[in-house]
Formats: C-alpha cells, structure tokens, sequence
C-alpha cells in the first residue's frame, strides 16, 4: 500500500486507502476481502455510486488478520471498493471479491 493516500476518510478509521471500481451485471450478495500479508491491520470499506458517497460499509481488524463485508449489489450500479490500512507498518494484501 505504499504511496497511498488518505482521501476519502473511511468512517471505520482506514488511512492510506486504494480504490477499486466493480460494476456488476447482475443482482446478487458480493462478498469482498482484503488479507493483510504481513503484521498491519487492514480496513475495508464500500461506497456506491462515487468515491465520496456514503458508504454502504465499513469495517477494521486486527493485525494480520482478513477484514471481509458482504453488501447486496444491484445490476448496473457501480461500487467503490477501499481496502486501506488501520494499523501498524504499510504492507502489501490481497483483495478478492465474490
């Protein structure tokens, strides 16, 4: 997550956030999760519409530690995915959706 910024100021506490953009086709659950691969604590939230929309979730956890939220997703809308860091020391992660 080097060279990430803090600009959209997730409500649960996430600094230094990525963004990513899903557009579905479909109606259905979309399970998104973000796994820390070393001792940092990620935060993870999901807005729809815009960066800067209110979030549909938003949630932390502990250090090395996977931070998931599931979120009902309605075709043809597009969700803003932030997977940024909580805590500790910058590190890379995984990001899966489902």
């Amino acid at each position: 997550m080097a060279g990430m910024t803090n600009d959209y100021n997730e409500s649960c506490g996430g600094i230094e956030e990525a963004v990513f953009r899903l557009e579905t086709t479909q109606t259905f659950n979309v399970t998104v999760t973000v796994d820390p691969l070393s001792s940092w604590g990620a935060a993870l939230a999901v807005r729809s519409g815009g960066c800067t929309a209110p979030e549909i979730a938003c949630k932390t956890g502990a250090a090395n530690a996977p931070v998931s939220v599931t979120f009902a997703a309605s075709a043809g809308t597009s969700y803003f995915i932030f997977p940024a860091r909580f805590t500790g020391a910058v590190g890379n992660y995984t990001l899966t959706v489902q």
